[in-house]
């Protein structure tokens, strides 16, 4: 299993370390501060889903490789039951051998016996090989949702750098307006 790391694309947030323009109107320091907020309320909710989802990947890639180990145990058991039946039908041989009467018997059953340990074998493998197959998918399909996320998280960083730069033209607009308007009245005034 091939595994889809989830990616993380970093959003251009306005940090509240550094303001961004320092506005001397209310409207524009609170159009300001609305931006932040939102961008740090997205950032918050996005590391909680990616939390979230590295967490289901990771419970996903346990739940594959506890499928491949119980494949490979039903794997040696069948070949622990193939050896177990060929000893006994080896035993069985030695004991008939040593009677010497109804031999033509015994090795009917001990053929019979070996035939059924082979028949056991070729099930066991069979059985495993679908358990594998089974934990196979499972992986592709676990792939294939982490890679599902990270398209998500793509979709979503690209939209919220889009709101970001809207936002930010905006706040800075009514910076834009605020500052005319209030030489406009300086002007008026002189």
């Amino acid at each position: 299993m091939t595994t889809v790391a989830a990616t993380s694309t970093a959003t251009p947030t306005l940090s509240s370390e550094t303001p961004p323009v320092m506005a001397s109107d209310p409207e524009s320091a609170l159009a300001i501060l609305e931006v932040e907020t939102g961008s740090q309320a997205e950032q918050a909710d996005r590391s909680d889903r990616e939390s979230a989802e590295l967490q289901e990947e990771q419970q996903n890639e346990a739940a594959v490789a506890a499928m491949h180990d119980k494949a490979s145990h039903m794997r040696t058991q069948a070949w622990m039951d193939f050896g177990v039946a060929v000893t006994d039908a080896c035993v069985q041989a030695s004991a008939g051998g040593d009677g010497g009467s109804g031999s033509g018997a015994s090795s009917d059953s001990q053929t019979a016996a070996l035939f059924k340990s082979c028949q056991s074998l070729l099930d066991g493998m069979q059985t495993a090989d679908e358990a594998d197959d089974d934990a196979d998918v499972k992986g592709d399909t676990s792939g294939a949702t982490a890679a599902g996320f990270a398209v998500q998280a793509d979709g979503e960083a690209l939209t919220d750098a889009s709101d970001l730069v809207k936002a930010a033209l905006g706040a800075y607009q009514q910076y834009v307006t605020t500052q005319a308007q209030t030489q406009a009245a300086a002007l008026h005034r002189a």
